[in-house]
């Protein structure tokens, strides 16, 4: 709906008009609402004159008192529900169209100043002609350098340079035909001044070498020196797009006025359409510029088609007749100017436009999207005869309709193979110049002739195509799409691209960029950029699907200075096929086509070698060596690297890029491998195998009481997503372990027997026949070879009611597995005593007790099994998802907040990145993954929103169209019942829509995710910027924000081998006999997940004497330190503990008998409290040590 659709409407009801018929005031009935009945209702007292009988009331009819909408309102109403998907986005799509315009104070402020320059332009002297050295020589003495393009003038060039003053000056562009709006990265608004050169300057050659060009950077210095002598308030300035400096322009701001910093005004140069130079010698297929002569042929000069040269010539036609253009679009289609507006938008926001971060090709085709709109309403010159073929858009669109119609073409539209020919405005008709532009994107203006999309690699088509799509889909799916589509800046190359190379071009030499190619496109060095994307194309393949150059708009330089300093670096943005990404051979022709094979040699130079396969073919081919699936991430980089080196002349400093370094923090140090004899390249795959061989014994033994059905892992090592992948221990050299590296994980499995009516009805006495079908899986599996240890283990603290037993077993495989039973009818019976309508027969503690034991029973064997297969399938389905999600984990990890994130819901917001992309596609390697995954913890509210992952609908194929929601998706739309004192994570699923059963992450957990989530994105954003930066900076934790460290023994933490900064010498020192046996196997010193430093952090916490004594539920123990400080550990071989105290608990407060922390009468309390206590920090922390005892080195109070 339209803003101003209730402009003429009151919100109080007005006064009726009384109908004379009927001015009693009895018969007038005022509503509760303040409306009235119909005055004409008739009275219930009222009788037929004939008949006797009472006259029937006529329906009442309530007057609200508001005036209806017109029919124009109405439209309006209609026109926001049917043609914005909503009257919200309406909305919402009129405030950004006002904000991005630019005000009638800023038009009215700017007309002085272009009256002032119009004045001075028009009142310019003229320049003798003379030659065009001589001319710069009197130029640069005055301080303005003449910015010829190169080759520039030779010293005996015949030809002259004059100067007079402009035949015509006028305001082109966006701005002359009022759709301008503001530049992206806060450079406001851009005002084009264009200045048509005389006739009388140019000759009938000077289309031919650069003439034109140099006539025109000497009229553009006259014009630069004219202004900065003049006393003007202007900043004088030259511009050069893409560096291409036959396209300068002078770039002028307003200083001391309150345009400054808002205003950008630039003055272009243009021709007349009675221009001496013969127009058809500008057509692609034409060579103007001279090239080496040929050797067998002295006198012969070779001309190779010039079209860049040529359209770059002709685009001095066109400023008039493109002004007459949009003109003609804006009055003829009434939603034009707002369409183009959210068009423009868009497209800045992805990086197609002038800004920091542009794909190449799109700095400057701001115009471009003007005449793409026309070109849909208008339709193809010739109705397709010449290029594309399509019904034009209808007239009465409303913006947004034609937003999508533009979106909609760019995502099926191939300007390469369909040409695209705007319908000509005169009767000169040059669509047939499409054909000549041989395997290259057309969009031409049929009136001048002049591509739009000259120069503009394929690639980034390419790339424009994909974000036109993405955009269509969410736009079709998502309920709020605003945000996204308009608002949201999307030029991040890291979140958009799966690999990023930063490239510095000092070293850039390209060896197959000849002379005729490099003056066609203005300089070798863009010559050199625009072959980039090309070459590497090539070599990629199908391995990529998107290869792109992303660069910075080009920077003005002063008028002093004869041409731009180039760009320092560039982006090498890689969005990949994971399908066909990490292949690990590519193959080329076979060894009989020596021409092919020649060919094929050159182009990949040392990389390249012959080889025969099994199925006898001889062929040459290129062979990249990964032994892991991490190292296979790496394969795309390795051929960038290699490809850019060979055709480029780059050496790897000149190619920086972060992604490989990250797969190193997955890997264990290789001095430490070496003990780990049995498997030391293990996997998870081989701990997979070893679980298959336990289950095919267990299955085939003939001595256990029921017979096995299932063993169902539920463990992060099983399911790919461990942080570091499972490694075998050789039994015969555990002895010989030091002991901070003698950690065994035991990786959980559920055991399910088939029914039996002999399971007992008790849930205590369940847990008794558990222990005995332990007892006899323990002497299966002992009586054979398949396992070193197995022991049956009660777990500490648990329940009678709860599971509480397990099996720890230690296979042959030197794997590590802990078996519990599942009996389906245990949560039958826990449902039965915990029914509300029991809940009088039963005290509190045994209630508690229930919902614990139920709440334990759910997440274990329901939920874990569900959750582990479908994390499972994801792993499979994308495979970089396992790879990020144990990046996510050493991340969280390095900065102490591990512990207090379940492992599930790690995975679940790793697998958010993968089943709900938007607005990205799935990352297609775990670095990209882990970079995504940040970003989001970065962006979301979790305060307001709770985040919804698709997780079992997708795994399992269903139609995900009805259950991806926007993401993250509202707690109150999510039919939540939330807490409105929590604001921590809750992560839904399909079988969780409460979000909680894996546990929740409390509020200050979750503020220190995100504090820490956002320093990480703003050092990823410029990591590589600085040679000093690495991406393993990004893991290193400040403690500065903390108030006390605990400092750890590292020769006594049993995973300390897995430190991000782990010190060799703590195991390489510690067998000094080489000869010296190990304890023997019998003693049973080999300990299965053992870990002292988990249970001392876990102890800093919760009290378990107190847990083990009362057998109370967790919520009911005695918190040590719950409520005073908050403790912050790296689980993977961290040495320090971090802690915070409660801002609450370090105020002065009552002395209370029992209190729950450690107090001391507080000194500099008020006197009137006489009995004021302050927390004990001392004695908290000495306690501390004293329980830690030899694992605790020190503790550290920090200022």
């Amino acid at each position: 709906m339209s803003g101003h659709s209730f402009q003429n409407h009151s919100l109080a009801p007005s006064s009726p008009q009384r109908s004379p018929a009927n001015s009693e005031t009895d018969h007038i009935d005022i509503e509760e609402d303040g409306s009235f009945s119909d005055l004409d209702s008739g009275h219930p007292d009222e009788v037929d004159s004939v008949t006797g009988r009472p006259i029937p009331a006529r329906p009442t009819q309530r007057y609200t008192g508001h005036k209806p909408p017109n029919t124009e309102e109405m439209l309006n109403i209609k026109e926001a529900n049917n043609l914005f998907k909503s009257n919200a986005f309406k909305l919402q799509i009129d405030a950004l169209l006002s904000s991005v315009r630019p005000t009638a104070d800023s038009r009215l402020s700017l007309e002085g100043t272009l009256v002032e320059l119009h004045k001075l332009l028009l009142s310019l002297p003229m320049v003798e002609p003379q030659y065009p050295y001589q001319a710069a020589r009197h130029l640069e003495e005055i301080g303005i350098a003449v910015p010829f393009p190169v080759p520039r003038p030779m010293d005996g060039a015949k030809w002259r340079v004059a100067f007079e003053k402009p035949a015509d000056i006028k305001v082109v562009g966006s701005w002359g035909s009022k759709v301008s709006i503001k530049q992206p990265d806060g450079r406001g608004f851009g005002v084009d001044l264009c200045l048509e050169m005389p006739d009388t300057l140019f000759q009938e050659k000077d289309y031919l070498d650069n003439r034109f060009f140099h006539k025109r950077a000497y009229y553009l210095a006259v014009v630069a020196q004219q202004i900065k002598s003049s006393g003007l308030s202007l900043d004088v300035a030259y511009q050069s797009p893409q560096e291409d400096l036959r396209r300068t322009r002078l770039v002028l701001w307003p200083k001391n006025s309150p345009l400054d910093d808002t205003i950008t005004i630039y003055i272009h140069l243009s021709l007349s359409s009675s221009c001496p130079i013969p127009f058809h010698r500008l057509s692609p297929s034409h060579g103007n510029i001279r090239c080496e002569r040929d050797s067998s042929q002295p006198s012969a000069i070779t001309w190779i088609p010039s079209p860049l040269y040529n359209n770059q010539l002709l685009q001095a036609y066109t400023p008039i007749v493109h002004l007459l253009y949009i003109y003609k679009f804006t009055s003829e289609f009434k939603s034009f100017a707002d369409a183009l507006a959210l068009l423009r938008v868009w497209a800045n926001q992805r990086g197609y436009g002038e800004g920091k971060k542009s794909v190449m090709g799109f700095e400057s085709l701001g115009n471009w999207w003007g005449f793409l709109l026309g070109y849909l309403m208008l339709g193809n010159e010739g109705d397709g005869k010449t290029g594309a073929r399509f019904k034009p858009l209808g007239r009465g669109l409303s913006s947004y309709q034609l937003f999508r119609g533009a979106l909609d073409f760019l995502a099926h539209h191939d300007f390469v193979n369909q040409p695209a020919c705007l319908k000509s405005l005169s009767e000169r008709k040059l669509d047939q110049w499409a054909h000549e532009w041989t395997g290259k994107p057309v969009f031409i203006d049929s009136s001048s002739g002049f591509n739009f999309l000259a120069g503009v690699p394929e690639s980034s088509l390419k790339l424009l195509r994909h974000d036109a799509s993405t955009t269509l889909a969410w736009l079709n799916n998502q309920e709020d799409p605003f945000e996204l589509t308009f608002l949201k800046d999307l030029r991040d190359a890291c979140l958009k691209f799966d690999f990023v190379f930063r490239i510095a071009l000092q070293g850039l030499r390209s060896q197959g960029i000849q002379q005729p190619k490099s003056s066609d496109h203005g300089s070798y060095i863009t010559a050199a950029l625009k072959s980039v994307p090309e070459i590497l194309a090539q070599a990629l393949g199908d391995r990529v699907k998107h290869c792109v150059v992303i660069r910075r708009n080009a920077l003005a330089w002063q008028v002093s200075k004869h041409e731009p300093g180039f760009p320092e670096e560039i982006e090498i943005g890689l969005i990949l096929d994971p399908l066909n990404a990490f292949r690990l051979i590519d193959e080329g022709p076979l060894a009989d086509d020596s021409e092919s094979c020649a060919q094929f040699r050159k182009f990949w130079g040392s990389k390249a070698e012959l080889r025969r396969f099994k199925d006898g073919r001889i062929i040459e081919c290129v062979v990249w060596n990964a032994s892991s699936p991490s190292e296979r991430m790496n394969i795309p980089m390795w051929i960038t690297q290699h490809i850019l080196g060979h055709h480029f002349n780059l050496t790897s400093p000149d190619i920086a890029t972060t992604h490989s370094m990250l797969y190193d923090l997955l890997t264990l140090p290789s001095d430490i491998m070496r003990h780990y004899s049995r498997n030391p390249a293990g996997t998870h795959t081989t701990a997979m195998a070893a679980l298959d061989n336990l289950t095919r014994t267990l299955k085939v033994s003939k001595n256990l009481p029921l017979s096995l059905v299932s063993l169902r892992p539920i463990s992060s090592h099983l399911r790919h997503t461990s942080t570091f992948e499972p490694v075998s221990i050789n039994p015969e050299q555990y002895g010989h372990l030091p002991a901070c590296a003698m950690f065994i994980p035991a990786m959980e499995v559920i055991i399910e027997f088939e029914k039996s009516s002999r399971w007992p009805d008790d849930l205590a006495a369940i847990q008794k026949v558990k222990l005995a079908l332990l007892e006899a899986i323990a002497n299966t599996l002992l009586s054979t070879k398949a396992v070193i240890k197995v022991d049956v283990v009660l777990d500490s603290a648990a329940q009678t009611l709860e599971d509480n037993c397990s099996l720890e077993i230690l296979t042959a495989e030197a794997y590590a597995f802990r078996l519990r039973i599942h009996h389906d009818r245990e949560k039958t019976l826990l449902e039965r005593q915990f029914a509300p309508s029991l809940k009088q027969a039963t005290t509190n503690t045994q209630y508690d007790q229930l919902k614990s034991a139920l709440k334990l029973h759910s997440r274990r064997f329901i939920h874990g099994p569900r959750h582990h297969a479908a994390i499972s399938i994801l792993h499979h389905r994308f495979s970089a998802f396992s790879i990020t999600t144990r990046l996510v984990q050493r991340w969280l990890g390095a900065h102490l907040l591990a512990p207090h994130i379940p492992q599930e819901m790690i995975e679940l917001l790793c697998a958010q990145a993968y089943l709900v992309p938007c607005p990205y596609g799935p990352p297609a390697t775990g670095h990209a993954g882990f970079i995504r995954v940040v970003w989001m913890l970065k962006e979301w509210n979790f305060a307001l929103h709770t985040a919804f992952v698709p997780l079992y609908t997708t795994s399992t194929n269903h139609d995900s169209k009805e259950v991806i929601p926007n993401a993250p998706r509202s707690r109150e739309r999510s039919g939540m019942k939330e807490n409105s004192t929590h604001t921590g994570w809750k992560i839904a699923t399909e079988e969780d829509p409460t979000g909680v059963v894996f546990g929740t992450v409390d509020d200050v957990v979750a503020l220190r995710v995100r504090q820490v989530s956002s320093a990480t994105w703003e050092y990823l954003k410029v990591i590589g910027e600085v040679g000093s930066m690495s991406v393993k900076d990004v893991f290193k934790h400040p403690t500065t924000d903390y108030d006390f460290i605990i400092h750890l023994n590292p020769s006594l933490q049993p995973r300390y081998f897995q430190s991000l900064n782990a010190d060799p010498s703590y195991w390489t020192s510690h067998v000094k006999y080489k000869n010296v046996t190990p304890k023997s196997l019998d003693q049973g010193h080999i300990r299965v997940d053992f870990d002292p430093f988990i249970s001392f952090f876990n102890d800093l916490k919760v009290n378990r004497l107190l847990q083990i004594a009362y057998k109370h539920s967790l919520s009911e123990f005695q918190a040590i330190y719950s409520g005073v400080a908050v403790f912050f550990f790296d689980p993977h071989g961290g040495t320090q503990i971090a802690g915070a105290w409660n801002p609450q608990a370090l105020l002065s407060q009552p002395f209370k008998v029992f209190s729950s922390f450690s107090c001391v009468p507080d000194r500099s309390a008020d006197k009137s409290k006489k009995y004021s206590v302050r927390l004990n920090t001392a004695a908290i922390l000495a306690e501390i040590k004293r329980m830690g005892a030899d694992l605790v080195r020190d503790v550290e109070v920090l200022a």
